[in-house]
């Protein structure tokens, strides 16, 4: 009876704690869980809570102990130390929760024995859509257009609709599900429930920006000119033809904000990100936050040649929420990365990877929007068409929206 209790309690407390991993107190949380379920939850009463990363994907042999399973043995930085390399990361995205006792019997009188040893364990994991359409409004959500492409690594995708591929792709361990119908992939698919999320809270990101960052306004551009050394790189913001033009300054942004306001903006109402420094530059720009309530439009990157614009090492995660659509146009791309982007919109994502050159290319991101999403590969002519175009995940630990699922802890070997 009471290895019953306790099974239902560390289970409880290692889904709790994985939706808690990205705020910093997820063994808090998982002990908070199993005090409230009954259980024993003091480290002093036997209950310890791990976190590790758990391979729901089949992309790796068996670990050290677990089969799908490895305890991260430094849990004060995101990555699983046991497990990532120089040039593959792995971030923890589960946690393990353990607990060893003794019980008391009621056969103290019978068999001279008024203790026993009780132990139950569980593990959670966390599976972050890479590619995570909200739309109920049109027949396909999500489209990915021109032959060649695409490969994913660590990377779900969903649709609230229907997903179309124009060519196979290769999943490698990612999952495809849709409420409606997927069309050009005849593996990993899974039919869901449309699936809703909580929706950006934009007078949070207002607050943030205010206490650290910025609250920008049409006015503050006009004059063709923006002077901010804290926001932007010298003298490249200005609004010609009534729109934004903005290159963030380079390096970390320390968590900042950045609101962009649209009352008082004129029609069209338009962000331009873009680089204006010449690839040698390395133009890196990470931890930060653009929220827009206009529409947002990346158009002929330049990205440099070590560095990706947007994104950093680790997880230096630079978060895009925008009301309206966002797209990327004519992105001009030379084996680069975006690396650790999360972008999030209310309305449609639009990905044109403009005029591609033969490399690899890998996109560390996760794209989320309320409406379409859709990916495409631009004209080659007159180069080769690339080897790689990979979507990945793989650069922070998955948090909100995430879906958590119970993993199995079966020994290494099994």
């Amino acid at each position: 009876a009471s290895k019953n209790k306790w099974q239902n309690g560390v289970e409880a407390a290692a889904l709790a704690g994985v939706w808690h991993m990205c705020d910093d107190d997820f063994e808090a949380v998982a002990r908070q869980i199993a005090q409230e379920n009954g259980i024993p939850h003091t480290e002093a009463d036997g209950l310890a809570v791990h976190v590790g990363y758990y391979d729901a994907g089949g992309l790796y042999d068996d670990f050290s102990e677990y089969k799908d399973f490895e305890i991260d043995p430094d849990p004060d930085t995101s990555l699983n130390e046991t497990l990532s390399t120089e040039d593959d990361p792995v971030y923890n995205n589960a946690v393990m929760v353990f607990l060893n006792a003794d019980v008391s019997t009621f056969l103290a009188g019978i068999f001279g024995k008024d203790e026993v040893q009780v132990s139950a364990q569980a593990v959670a994991y966390a599976k972050g859509y890479g590619i995570y359409s909200f739309s109920e409004n049109d027949e396909i959500s999500v489209q990915f257009m021109r032959d060649g492409f695409p490969e994913f690594e660590n990377c779900d995708i969903h649709s609230n609709n229907d997903i179309r591929f124009e060519s196979e792709p290769d999943l490698n361990g990612s999952n495809v599900t849709a409420a409606g119908e997927i069309t050009g992939c005849p593996d990993g698919i899974f039919p869901v429930e449309k699936i809703s999320i909580k929706p950006i809270d934009w007078d949070e990101l207002k607050q943030r920006a205010e206490e650290n960052g910025a609250v920008l306004t049409f006015s503050d551009f006009e004059g063709y000119t923006f002077d901010n050394p804290n926001i932007i790189n010298g003298n490249r913001c200005s609004n010609p033809g009534r729109n934004y033009v903005f290159e963030l300054k380079e390096g970390d942004h320390n968590n900042a904000v950045y609101y962009f306001e649209s009352e008082g903006t004129p029609s069209p109402r338009v962000i331009y990100m873009g680089q204006f420094r010449p690839p040698a530059s390395h133009y890196s720009v990470t931890n930060l936050t653009i929220a827009s309530e206009i529409k947002v439009k990346f158009i002929g990157l330049q990205l440099p040649y070590s560095h990706p614009y947007l994104g950093g090492e680790d997880d230096d995660v630079v978060f895009i929420f925008c009301k309206e659509n966002i797209e990327f146009i004519g992105t001009s791309i030379r084996n680069q990365k975006i690396k650790g982007v999360v972008f999030r919109t209310e309305g449609d994502l639009m990905f044109d990877f403009g005029t591609v050159k033969n490399y690899d290319y890998v996109v560390y991101a996760r794209f989320m929007a309320d409406g379409k999403i859709t990916i495409k590969r631009g004209q080659n002519y007159p180069y080769p068409a690339p080897e790689v175009f990979l979507f990945s995940t793989k650069f922070a630990p998955p948090c909100p929206p995430i879906g958590v699922r119970l993993g199995k802890l079966e020994p290494a070997g099994t």
